[in-house]
């Protein structure tokens, strides 16, 4: 009986599911790490069939007990040196100023570029100066090898406790003016690269019991932007892609968090002349642009241990301009 002898192993932790037919927390008891994963996946059978479970909770159910206790032993011996970020996009506005508050946070920093390697070098080195290691990585998040590429940078400097999904581009142009391609280069940049990081970095995370992942989205991806429709659609892809994310790995000690600021003073925002940068702040209640560092620091806290309860939310700062 798989779920006789299973029981008779010791006990390692207690998981609490969200089953999708009740509203009843059902927990879940993990077992010692050398059970395999076939054994595992018995387990989990057996249990998912005396609780009533759902395919897609057997699915879950069985996902938790393999990669927590794959992890285990892992855990025993826990590294304990600097905590590890990848931020994309990191060598200008939003991006670079997270880079660095996690230097200051004495985190090491996975600074990724896609073109500009003299400003990715500059980071790099401002991040070292607080005593962190730092490393500049080249990739098209366009393309899906970017995300392994950008997932061995950060092993190399320790396991990823961190990842802040940053990069994005934007376009101003009327929905019956949008090329296809524009459209999927839009899609592909702001929403596929989000979705094949934490892909990536996930199973790790999920082993060792702990990560951050913020997600940058827009104040448009909630309420729409005129001329910005496929700018709009990929962000708001981004907030129901950060919710969803959040309740499959909520029980593992991963949190997933977006943040969607309003008008921020950045290079996005270059185009604007100085009357139409004049005539939007008229419009937000605070009378100006939000700093790049007052983004920053709402993604430090979001990937702080501290917001540990916080997860599947959207925090927007955004001066009162989108309430």
């Amino acid at each position: 009986n798989v779920c006789a002898s299973a029981k008779r192993l010791p006990v390692k932790a207690l998981m609490i599911f969200q089953s999708t037919n009740r509203a009843t927390p059902l927990k879940v008891r993990l077992v010692r790490a050398h059970m395999r994963p076939s054994i595992a996946y018995q387990f989990a059978a057996s249990f998912a069939k005396k609780e009533s479970f759902s395919r897609q909770m057997l699915h879950l159910t069985y996902l938790s007990i393999r990669h927590f206790t794959q992890g285990a032993k892992k855990m025993k011996n826990k590294d304990t040196s600097q905590p590890v970020a990848i931020v994309t996009g990191a060598t200008r506005g939003i991006g670079r100023e997270t880079a660095l508050g996690f230097a200051r946070a004495k985190t090491s920093v996975v600074v990724h570029y896609r073109t500009n390697v003299l400003l990715a070098r500059q980071v790099v080195r401002d991040c070292q100066s607080y005593g962190v290691d730092a490393v500049g990585v080249e990739a098209d998040l366009a393309h899906p090898s970017s995300a392994e590429k950008l997932l061995h940078a950060a092993q190399a400097l320790g396991s990823p406790d961190i990842l802040v999904n940053n990069a994005g581009v934007s376009l101003t142009k009327l929905l019956i003016d949008t090329s296809f391609d524009e459209w999927q280069a839009m899609l592909a940049v702001n929403l596929t690269s989000a979705f094949l990081l934490m892909k990536a970095v996930l199973p790790q995370m999920m082993q060792r019991g702990y990560g951050r992942i913020i997600n940058l989205s827009s104040v448009f991806g909630v309420s729409g932007g005129s001329c910005e429709s496929a700018y709009s659609a990929s962000k708001g892809g981004i907030i129901a892609l950060t919710k969803a994310v959040a309740k499959e790995v909520a029980a593992t000690g991963v949190t997933v968090n977006a943040v969607a600021p309003g008008a921020v003073d950045t290079d996005m925002l270059a185009s604007l002349s100085p009357e139409d940068k004049n005539v939007l702040c008229g419009e937000i209640p605070v009378g100006r642009l939000g700093r790049a560092s007052e983004i920053a620091s709402a993604i430090l806290y979001l990937a702080s241990p501290e917001a540990s309860y916080i997860t599947g939310q959207v925090l927007s700062p955004n001066g009162g301009w989108w309430t």
